[in-house]
């Protein structure tokens, strides 16, 4: 999902391995889009179970339960919808201020948003939080 969206503490990264089928051997090159290791962000899911139990799509049989279910397909829909609107939605949003201050942001700020607002912090702040 991250992928799709195209978060940016994400990047792509290839990474070149062999094969062995049956007796034949393959280098070839694989591409995977992993999280940078610059970034200091972490996940926080509470809001996202709340605002899932508030839809209705997290279901709990009862106040007391320890478990709750939920459809995949639900659940996927629910969180790229959110995540398209505010790629932060599933990170700690005390974590944000580490990416933000990153340099991997400044970069990206360089090469990608430098004509659309004066400076990374503001142009990430008035978009996504």
């Amino acid at each position: 999902m991250e992928q799709s969206i195209q978060v940016i503490y994400r990047y792509h990264k290839n990474f070149i391995g062999q094969i062995k089928a049956g007796y034949k051997l393959f280098t070839d090159t694989y591409d995977f889009y992993v999280k940078n290791p610059d970034i200091n962000v972490a996940k926080n899911l509470v809001q996202a179970e709340e605002d899932l139990k508030e839809e209705g799509i997290l279901i709990t049989p009862s106040d007391h339960a320890m478990v709750s279910g939920i459809r995949a397909n639900n659940l996927f829909e629910f969180l790229y919808h959110k995540m398209r609107e505010d790629h932060y939605y599933l990170l700690d949003k005390d974590k944000i201020k580490n990416l933000l201050k990153s340099k991997y942001l400044s970069k990206l700020y360089e090469n990608h948003f430098s004509s659309y607002c004066d400076d990374p912090i503001s142009c990430y702040l008035v978009r996504y939080l």
